[in-house]
């Protein structure tokens, strides 16, 4: 069975934000731990998308006496092939597809800023940072 979820993050005072609005992240999985993502941008002004997404899984048990437990990030994953930020119109959506953990529960972190910033950059500085994520999506236990 196909599964959709949609989950919006509203914001309302992000620094430098003229137009208050919202970017939405939906998933839908396509099969098995493999979702197909997508940020739309309903904020009625131009906002840069990370050419990144961290796909975190919950551990809410450590695994040895030094291991973490709560949210941990695997490493950030590109969005296709992106190799700086990409700029999403008001109004516009951008898709990817994602990973998720078959056993752990996880969710999906995307960034997004309001001003054009280079990744290559190391003295850029983003204004009105917009961190969108998922809610908790259930692992998939196997079927016997």
């Amino acid at each position: 069975m196909k599964l959709t979820i949609i989950f919006s993050l509203i914001f309302a005072a992000a620094i430098g934000l003229a137009t208050a609005g919202e970017v939405t992240l939906s998933l839908k999985q396509i099969e098995g731990a493999k979702y197909s993502g997508s940020l739309t941008n309903a904020t009625g002004q131009q906002v840069y998308i990370a050419p990144i997404y961290l796909v975190e899984q919950f551990n809410a048990q450590p695994n040895c006496s030094t291991c973490a437990t709560g949210w941990i990030a695997s490493r950030p994953m590109v969005i296709d092939e992106a190799k700086d930020f990409v700029p999403l119109a008001s109004g516009a959506s951008f898709k990817f597809t994602v990973i998720g953990s078959p056993r752990l529960p996880w969710r999906v972190t995307c960034i997004a800023v309001t001003n054009s910033i280079s990744v290559t950059d190391k003295n850029a500085k983003p204004q009105g940072r917009i961190v969108i994520q998922s809610a908790e999506m259930p692992a998939r236990l196997p079927s016997h």
